[in-house]
């Protein structure tokens, strides 16, 4: 996407119909959002436990919200709040500002929405917990990332 953006600069991109799951899946989204995609959409979102509705021609695995056919009860899974991690707190019109990326396991992306709030979404590849470090307007701070874990951090307008 960067090679794209390269060549056309003045051309949004849009990653449209993406499946991505787990872990693995925020640090693809992070990627995607450091190389000049403009916004990540989700393809499929709730199926029943079966795998229904699924008109084929691939096998449909559990997403981020199952339904319990039987007892019309929900499962949010794993992906559900992984998503979230992303859409809840990066606002449409965010810009990508400037991070450092401190290893391949620990990926990050940083924005700034356009209320001037400042967010930070970090996935942690490790098998084991993991310090992250964050820098932002001379005022700097350490935390523990969990094992296979995705994190958001939020600053106020004015920090």
């Amino acid at each position: 996407m960067t090679a794209f953006h390269s060549d056309f600069p003045d051309r949004h991109i849009y990653f449209t119909e993406g499946s991505v799951f787990g872990v693995e899946g925020a640090a693809q989204i992070i990627t995607f959002l450091r190389n000049w995609a403009r916004s990540y959409n989700a393809w499929v979102t709730i199926i029943d436990k079966k795998g229904q509705p699924n008109p084929g021609p691939h096998h449909c695995s559990p997403t981020c919200i199952v339904l319990d056919r039987e007892n019309l009860t929900l499962d949010y899974r794993f992906d559900y709040y992984m998503y979230g991690q992303f859409m809840k707190f990066i606002r449409p019109g965010a810009v990508r500002v400037y991070s450092t990326q401190p290893k391949p396991s620990l990926q990050n992306v940083a924005v700034q929405n356009k209320d001037g709030r400042l967010v930070v979404v970090v996935a942690n590849l490790e098998s084991s917990e993991a310090e992250f470090c964050i820098e932002c307007r001379n005022k700097h701070m350490t935390v523990t990332i969990p094992a296979a874990s995705v994190a958001t951090f939020r600053w106020p307008r004015r920090w």
